[in-house]
């Protein structure tokens, strides 16, 4: 890749350092639809959507006879979402916790539209997490998914390059930060989740206020306090939402003990299916209902829509403090 940039190089004229940004206008608009769709941001909204939208499968499944299997896969879903939504909250947390610890500048002293930061990238990181799901778990079409992820790596890497808002290295280390974190956080007991939580929120509070170069101003590209407490809003709203889906009926917080790579291994799966079914058949009334309004309240109960529509509220709640 030719260094055609109208840009000055912050971070000299290495190979890994330098900027990359280009006037091909083809490239840019590529590389701006790129960016549309697999930042972070918007992958933490979609993933807080999907969780609001998966009940719909539990009314889906309202015939008896489809019901336990409806409930079965409404919880293996939301629950896979909900991780998604802590680790996807890494590229808006962790990620400005470690901008505020590497204090290296994006590579091109002509782009002014970001924070003055760029190490490592929090796009790639997302991109990587997207992709590493689907290299790991291979949804759907096992070899078609994994193409795809490794795809999106390359082509989130490849937009933050092309415009400027990284160098090859703060990507790169991005990508290998963001593989390292879906990883790590879907091997871990789930309970370590809360604990890394606090870590980052305490770390964070202190690095991001002692940085002379950073100035808590709205609307200024270098509040980075405010993108950090954004992304701890859904950090809350999955932990909150995790704590509440092992319910006693759904195997208790023991089963915070696992990771989730465990709870969704085959043998343990089927032993949380067992006992959702054991406290089924002890609680016939809870699962046989003659009025639409019985089954209404059914509904609401399995998908624990209430406490998930609370724990959205405090996330906009945050959202809106930040």
């Amino acid at each position: 890749m030719s260094n055609s940039s109208p840009c000055g190089d912050r971070n000299g004229d290495l190979f890994f350092n330098k900027c990359y940004m280009t006037n091909n206008s083809f490239l840019t608009l590529l590389a701006t639809n790129i960016m549309q769709w697999v930042n972070p941001r918007t992958q933490a909204i979609c993933a807080v959507a999907i969780v609001l939208v998966l009940p719909s499968l539990l009314i889906l499944g309202n015939h008896s006879a489809m019901y336990h299997e409806a409930r079965k896969k409404f919880l293996q879903c939301r629950l896979r979402v909900i991780h998604y939504i802590y680790r996807i909250s890494y590229s808006l947390v962790l990620d400005v916790l470690l901008y505020a610890c590497f204090r290296q500048r994006r590579p091109c002293a002509c782009n002014t539209t970001a924070s003055i930061y760029g190490m490592p990238s929090g796009d790639a990181m997302a991109g990587a997490i997207l992709g590493s799901y689907l290299l790991d778990k291979g949804p759907f079409y096992p070899v078609l998914a994994r193409i795809v992820g490794v795809l999106i790596m390359v082509a989130v890497a490849f937009e933050r390059v092309i415009l400027g808002y990284h160098s090859i290295l703060q990507v790169t280390v991005g990508i290998l930060i963001g593989v390292a974190s879906h990883f790590y956080s879907t091997r871990v007991p789930q309970y370590a989740l809360f604990i890394d939580a606090l870590i980052q929120w305490i770390v964070g509070s202190i690095v991001l206020h002692i940085d002379p170069a950073l100035t808590y101003k709205p609307n200024d590209n270098n509040n980075l306090w405010a993108w950090f407490v954004w992304g701890i809003s859904f950090q809350i709203f999955a932990l909150l939402l995790l704590v509440k889906h092992f319910n006693p009926r759904n195997g208790g917080l023991a089963m915070l003990r696992l990771s989730l790579h465990a709870v969704e291994n085959e043998s343990t799966q089927d032993e949380i299916d067992q006992l959702r079914l054991n406290l089924s058949e002890s609680h016939q009334d809870s699962f046989h209902y003659i009025t639409d309004k019985d089954e209404t309240i059914r509904h609401c109960k399995d998908s624990d829509m209430h406490f998930t529509v609370f724990a959205l509220g405090l996330l906009v709640v945050v959202n809106f403090l930040s």
